[in-house]
């Protein structure tokens, strides 16, 4: 069983959390520092303007050319400074450790005010320095320094109680998200589950039949399950195509064996003389010969099916169908059949295993040879179309039934069965033809006649120019 912290549900649900708690903790801190600056700012405008308003120009005479008389209004805590940086006058709540910047002076020198936030030991202030000018008729002159503060007491504090909320937030939604994304995963999750169970018990019970889209919606759980019931379906017909092949094997075994075993018995059952164990033996020799036939062609079939690699091998298709009639053209002639080989103009070039190939077309010649009666026809035809090399193997035969055409390429299928035995057919020659085939991309088309004769077509992929 798995760990709790290991499964799909706990790590969806810490997902959860953890993007819920995340996006908590970005929008307090978009809200924080939004709040931290609207505030400060409002602190600024107002000490901006109670500097403006707390220093005013007394009507008194003028004490030299350039200094006139100040006076300064208690309208927040201030202080007034001479340009040297000492204090002309300053306001009782003002606080006297708040020290005077070095730069500060030769920035008010070039008419530049100036924040500044200042941390005491107990209070953080928010200090504003402006140049105090004084008008005398002549030119606009800087003549003083004054300075307005603020506590930031209660900014700090403000701040300080969001801070907590979001923290609070934070400890309130996180277990609860935890506990919602446990219960929506647990909710998505539920098909895969019911799919798991459903596959489960389908291997449990090995009836591979059952389906497990059944009632599901066309989501990605339910395609998933379609995926499922479509590799179910694929290993239950190859496991029913395996029990056939199985029950024909074991059953065209047994008819050679059978005859072996009979054989065998009757030369033992009493003496006889040299010739009679001769003629036994050549009956078993061909029984053996038979059951050899068999097996090869069940090891043929068997390396066909597998998803070894191809060899990819340039083969002229013309050369190789010449090829494979000349070796059939004795074997014509013996039959008195005639044998003719018709070449298009085109000279069509295919890739693949070019042994394999030349055995799909032997195999096919061969048939149309055997079940041709004798004076009759058998015509190879090469040519080839936009995508495909074709060679069509028609004869004046005997032809196939309508009811058999759609079974000939089943493994140990035969339309008459006594007679394919006498020919020395195991059945499986066109079911390794049309595997050949399939390897290579292409494939094998049938058309037939009863008492008139069949077409056979290979289709072989060009090559890609």
């Amino acid at each position: 069983m798995l760990s709790f912290t290991r499964t799909l549900r706990f790590r969806l649900a810490l997902w959860f959390m953890a993007v819920l708690g995340a996006a908590i903790v970005v929008l307090g801190a978009l809200i924080y520092f939004g709040l931290q600056r609207a505030l400060l700012q409002n602190v600024d405008n107002t000490l901006r303007n109670a500097a403006v308003r707390s220093v005013i120009q007394s009507n008194g005479e003028a004490e030299s050319e350039r200094l006139r008389r100040l006076s300064l209004i208690s309208l927040a805590p201030s202080r007034l400074l001479t340009l040297d940086g000492n204090t002309l006058q300053f306001d009782a709540a003002f606080p006297t450790a708040i020290p005077i910047a070095p730069d500060l002076l030769n920035a008010i020198q070039a008419g530049n005010a100036r924040f500044e936030t200042m941390i005491l030991p107990s209070v953080i202030y928010r200090l504003y320095s402006a140049p105090v000018r004084v008008d005398d008729g002549v030119d606009n002159t800087r003549v003083a320094v004054v300075q307005v503060v603020q506590s930031l007491e209660n900014e700090y504090a403000t701040l300080a109680n969001l801070r907590g909320l979001i923290g609070l937030l934070i400890l309130v939604t996180l277990p609860l998200a935890g506990l919602g994304g446990w219960f929506l995963a647990g909710r998505a999750l539920s098909p895969i589950e019911h799919v798991r169970r459903d596959v489960s018990s389908i291997i449990g019970s090995a009836d591979l039949s059952r389906r497990v889209s059944n009632g599901l919606p066309d989501d990605e759980v339910g395609k998933l399950a379609r995926t499922f019931d479509g590799l179910l379906a694929r290993i239950e017909d190859a496991m029913a195509r395996e029990r056939q092949f199985t029950a024909d094997a074991s059953h065209e075994l047994r008819s050679p064996l059978a005859a072996l075993k009979g054989e065998i018995s009757v030369a033992l059952n009493r003496p006889r003389s040299a010739s009679e164990y001769h003629g036994t033996l050549n009956e078993l020799e061909v029984s053996i010969d038979d059951m050899t036939r068999l097996v090869e062609d069940l090891l043929t079939l068997a390396r066909t099916g597998n998803d070894t690699q191809l060899p990819s091998q340039l083969i002229e298709v013309v050369e190789m169908a010449m090829s494979v009639c000349d070796r059939l053209m004795v074997i014509a002639h013996e039959k008195s059949l005639e044998l003719l080989v018709k070449i298009d103009a085109a000279q069509p070039i295919v890739a693949g295993d070019r042994s394999q190939l030349a055995r799909v077309i032997t195999n096919l010649v061969d048939n149309a040879i055997r079940y041709t009666p004798t004076g009759g026809v058998v015509e190879v035809r090469v040519s080839c179309n936009i995508t495909h090399a074709l060679i069509e193997v028609q004869d004046t035969g005997i032809g196939i039934a309508p009811e058999h055409v759609p079974h000939i390429f089943d493994r140990f299928y035969r339309t008459d069965s006594a007679r394919s035995r006498q020919n020395g057919g195991t059945g499986l020659g066109l079911a390794i033809a049309q595997a050949i085939m399939q390897r290579h991309g292409g494939d094998i088309l049938v058309a037939s006649e009863v008492g008139v004769g069949s077409l056979f077509t290979m289709r072989i992929p060009l090559i890609a120019e």
